[in-house]
């Protein structure tokens, strides 16, 4: 996907997929357009001229989303206890 890419119509996506895959694996945003920037064709084709802005809004999607699910385990652990 990185390297290859996907059909348009599932890029949007896949490409927020595969930021939260490679941010869950702890990769920087740095990182992860370095990566992304390696392969233009790739998954980040549709995004070239502005691929460090979607991947911050991914990676910014994917933090809330990691704090919801921590609020959410801490709330069943705590429940569970009382």
């Amino acid at each position: 996907m990185i390297r290859n890419g996907v059909p348009e119509r599932h890029r949007s996506e896949i490409f927020q997929s595969v930021v939260f895959r490679l941010a869950k694996a702890g990769l920087s945003i740095d990182a992860i357009e370095a990566m992304l920037s390696e392969f233009p064709n790739g998954i980040a084709q549709k995004y070239a001229d502005r691929l460090r802005v979607e991947i911050e809004r991914s990676y910014s999607k994917w933090e809330h989303s990691r704090r919801n699910d921590e609020r959410d385990d801490f709330d069943a652990d705590h429940n569970s206890e009382t």
